[in-house]
């Protein structure tokens, strides 16, 4: 009985942690298609170089990195989420498998959302110094190629 009691825990735990992941997928693609269907003009974009970011601008960057995040990592998370479970139970005989679970899923999330503030951060910080392309996000040409730039010497070629 404790076995199946487990298996059940596990099944629980892997549908919730795939439905967290399908949602942000579900938003991105909305997002994607709200982005194709509209004109560029009247979708949400990071502000033109010659424009400051405003917090609404940061904000919604950081949850595009986040929500990204989600999508991507969760999937990569649920079997090692699924082994503590195990390694809890077998060392432990532990009571609390789900309140374990999510805090190590917290854990997880709260890396990979510093990871998103710094990124965001970082797109903020090129756009400021006008090396994003307003359109793209992609670093402009003299960052491709290093032609005329001080960074030749550093080789970057982000594509």
């Amino acid at each position: 009985m404790q076995a199946n009691s487990f298996q059940a825990q596990k099944a629980i735990i892997f549908l919730l942690l795939s439905a967290i992941s399908g949602a942000a997928w579900s938003y991105l693609v909305y997002e994607h298609q709200i982005m194709s269907m509209e004109m560029m003009a009247d979708s949400w974009m990071p502000p033109q170089a010659h424009q400051a970011w405003s917090s609404t601008d940061f904000t919604k960057t950081l949850t595009m990195w986040a929500v990204m995040m989600i999508a991507m990592m969760i999937p990569s998370v649920i079997p090692m989420v699924l082994g503590f479970m195990r390694v809890r139970r077998l060392r432990y005989f532990n009571r609390h498998p789900y309140f374990d679970a999510m805090a190590f899923v917290w854990g997880y999330f709260l890396i990979w959302l510093v990871f998103c503030t710094v990124a965001t951060v970082s797109q903020w910080q090129l756009h400021t110094l006008a090396l994003l392309s307003p359109y793209d996000g992609k670093p402009e040409y003299h960052l491709q190629r290093g032609h005329d730039n001080p960074c030749r010497a550093l080789s970057i070629d982000v594509l």
